[in-house]
């Protein structure tokens, strides 16, 4: 939701926050009907898994440490968390097929502590100077924040060892000391 309020502040741009946070595939004609608007974006997790499918001038994927991720998820699903494992997992392997064929990569880290990244992130998805500057102020605001989560080493054993499974090679190739060459968006 930060970077799709951010990037509303482009002038004429429209960008939206999973705006139809269901199903996807079954409507990809409808939804391609979103992205033939002219200055029109969407952040949407969910639209990783038709990426390729839709027709856009720009797209992007975003790379989040991945222990800070299962620590996110855990901390809105709660003991849940079983429920929702198979599609969390299916979450990084889409979202690194997407890095490793060259998809434009944001890092979530530099976009959410950096403002002049911020702002060449804004300037480079809608191809158009922002016409406002990032500050330290307005990043430290992100309006969706979760607060504090649930720290790595107090998640149920379970998830730990699913981690480590399925992950923990994702955290090595992205975050590791010999990060895979992705292409940086800026």
């Amino acid at each position: 939701m930060f970077l799709a309020q951010l990037m509303n502040r482009v002038p004429g741009w429209t960008v939206r926050h999973e705006p139809h946070p269901r199903t996807i595939h079954p409507h990809l004609p409808d939804l391609q009907l979103r992205f033939d608007r002219d200055r029109y974006g969407e952040v949407n997790s969910l639209l990783r898994v038709v990426a390729n499918e839709i027709k856009v001038r720009r797209r992007a994927v975003i790379l989040r440490h991945p222990r800070e991720i299962t620590e996110s998820f855990y901390t809105k699903i709660g003991a849940g968390w079983r429920g929702h494992l198979d599609r969390f997992l299916a979450m990084f392997e889409s979202v690194s097929e997407l890095a490793t064929a060259g998809t434009p990569v944001i890092w979530f880290d530099l976009m959410t502590t950096t403002p002049a990244y911020l702002e060449a992130v804004c300037g480079s998805l809608t191809g158009e100077d922002p016409g406002f500057q990032v500050t330290d102020e307005l990043i430290s605001a992100r309006v969706n924040s979760l607060g504090a989560r649930v720290p790595f080493r107090e998640l149920p054993d379970g998830l730990r060892s699913a981690y480590e499974r399925h992950i923990a090679s994702y955290e090595e190739r992205y975050f590791g000391d010999e990060a895979a060459g992705c292409v940086d968006l800026i």
